[in-house]
């Protein structure tokens, strides 16, 4: 069953609202981008997920996802208040992953070298509108539920190990040789334990066992996976 449209719905129009109330010209959490250029990052992702489920849902071929330059140029030159009403209003990407996990359950969609399935699809979503969230907004504390969710956790861990280009990639092994040891075991109450397996292995999820090396928050723990905290110093 793919994650409900209304559950990542809110979190988009969340984001809508915030990123609208700083402006245009605010900074971000993410380098170099102003909040401008984070809208129209979402705005472009979305378009590009919408291309890939409905080249899918019309018996088209896989097709490579179009790189992020390219895909994000025109959304960047667009008009911010055109970009806020996309993204607060568009319900077209959820609305095309419930008709592809009613129509085809078994499908995989290509996307940036993972084969997603529709529900993964509807959780990288989430995952990232979610990360957006607390790069417009940061400690806003309406925000940390959306990060504290397990399966976004369990989100991460599979898509550092899918998404080899981008920087988060490396951060494990950043921390396996700073921290001097492997495996670690980054531990959230209530939750499976990260495990991180070694300087050249995959992260894993695991029940908790004694001796976790750090004990956090499950929304800063996933804040450190995608390399917006520093890891703890033990």
């Amino acid at each position: 069953m793919v994650v409900a449209e209304e559950s990542v719905f809110e979190v988009q129009r969340t984001l809508a609202e915030l990123a609208a109330e700083a402006g245009p010209d605010a900074t971000t959490a993410c380098a170099q981008w102003r909040v401008h250029d984070l809208v129209a990052h979402l705005v472009a992702g979305g378009i590009e997920v919408l291309r890939l489920v409905r080249a899918h849902l019309d018996g088209e071929p896989d097709s490579v996802t179009t790189p992020f330059a390219t895909r994000e140029a025109p959304w960047r030159a667009a008009p911010f208040e055109g970009l806020i009403e996309v993204l607060g209003q568009s319900r077209d990407v959820t609305t095309a992953l419930e008709i592809l996990a009613s129509e085809d359950p078994d499908a995989r969609i290509l996307f940036t070298g993972w084969a997603m399935s529709a529900n993964e699809l509807a959780t990288h979503a989430r995952s990232e509108l979610a990360l957006h969230l607390w790069d417009v907004a940061g400690d806003d504390p309406t925000i940390r539920p959306h990060l504290a969710s397990p399966d976004l956790t369990a989100h991460a861990v599979k898509a550092l190990r899918q998404f080899r280009g981008i920087a988060e990639c490396g951060l494990p092994a950043q921390w396996v040789r700073r921290l001097g040891k492997a495996p670690l075991r980054l531990r959230s109450p209530g939750q499976d334990d990260v495990v991180i397996n070694g300087a050249n292995g995959p992260l894993a999820l695991a029940p908790p066992v004694a001796g976790a090396d750090c004990e956090l928050d499950a929304a800063d723990r996933l804040l450190i996976l995608w390399g917006r905290r520093s890891l703890p110093e033990r």
